[in-house]
């Protein structure tokens, strides 16, 4: 591609740790969560799934773009491209009431296509867990099962506890994917997606102690 297809670049989320972020190969920004948006040239899309390209560094340079533009051409087309779907799993699988209890019935996050369905949960400043958040008036766990979708649990339901354990069985049945191996907090009045690690959530307040401490013990 001579030029860049400025209606096709679209994001999806990684990890900030993943191997692409770590050796610098390719354009990102960073977000919350310890998540960060890379960005990709969509090639074709269809109910069988989608094609795309990561756009690395070298075709950043070749089409002359900065990172900020690419951004903010994602964050527009993203969900033109890929509309998000938002079930409960009981519509999914035709759960009966009795095992809807027992599961808690969560809802599934992910887009039309289902792939790459984990990037809605930053559509629009996180407006999709917000309205659901403030429809069910509480904040919500977030489990990125893999790249095409998340289970989204309210915080009323569960505990911090069992919404990680549950996140760790998850994990565990699926592997290591792009996107980590924690469970994720929903805090609707900062609007902002915190991660959770050994039953606890990492708040911002959280992380600054440690950092905190971490800069006392290096004295």
């Amino acid at each position: 591609m001579s030029e860049l297809p400025e209606r096709k670049v679209f994001f999806s989320i990684i990890h900030e740790k993943s191997p692409q972020i770590q050796k610098k190969e390719v354009p990102c920004k960073k977000t919350d969560a310890d998540y960060a948006f890379i960005y990709k040239v969509l090639v074709s899309a269809s109910k069988d799934g989608i094609s795309s390209a990561v756009i690395t560094n070298q075709m950043q340079e070749q089409w002359k773009v900065t990172t900020e533009q690419l951004h903010r051409y994602a964050l527009k087309n993203t969900p033109d491209l890929f509309p998000a779907r938002l079930t409960r799993l009981s519509e999914a699988i035709h759960m009966d009431t009795e095992i809807q209890d027992i599961m808690f019935n969560p809802w599934i996050l992910t887009n039309e296509n289902f792939s790459g369905g984990a990037a809605a949960m930053y559509y629009s400043d996180h407006k999709i867990l917000r309205d659901l958040s403030d429809q069910e008036d509480c904040n919500l766990y977030v489990i990125p099962a893999d790249q095409d979708e998340v289970l989204l649990l309210k915080e009323g339901n569960v505990s911090v506890t069992d919404a990680d354990n549950f996140a760790q069985y998850i994990f565990k049945a699926v592997g290591q994917t792009e996107l980590g191996n924690q469970a994720l907090y929903y805090d609707r009045q900062e609007n902002h997606l915190f991660p959770i690690q050994n039953g606890i959530v990492m708040s911002r307040e959280i992380k600054e102690k440690a950092v905190r401490k971490s800069s006392v013990q290096k004295r």
